[in-house]
């Protein structure tokens, strides 16, 4: 079962995630998830600012779904939820 309480040492997207289900407003989550979705986008990523066989900097929104997968609280389920909602990748969704 899904952990709903509070760590001080837990990430800011999760507290983030926490107070946009508080709010009770769909809306919300689903333009929190978006925007993570958006700012993971590699097309998001100047082809200048890194050789070209140089992997880029930060997770893959594959790489970021399944960290949420290893994480059973109610914050990564509500990702994981829109994540499928919106992702634009089928095997994201999935």
């Amino acid at each position: 079962m899904p952990v709903a309480h509070r760590r001080s040492n837990e990430p800011d997207l999760l507290r983030g995630v926490r107070h946009r289900l508080a709010s009770e407003k769909p809306l919300d989550l689903l333009s929190h998830v978006s925007g993570i979705i958006a700012a993971l986008d590699p097309r998001r990523q100047s082809p200048f600012s890194r050789a070209r066989d140089e992997p880029p900097s930060g997770p893959t929104l594959d790489e970021l779904t399944e960290s949420f997968t290893e994480i059973d609280t109610i914050e990564t389920s509500a990702l994981l939820a829109g994540i499928a909602h919106l992702a634009p990748d089928e095997l994201v969704r999935a």
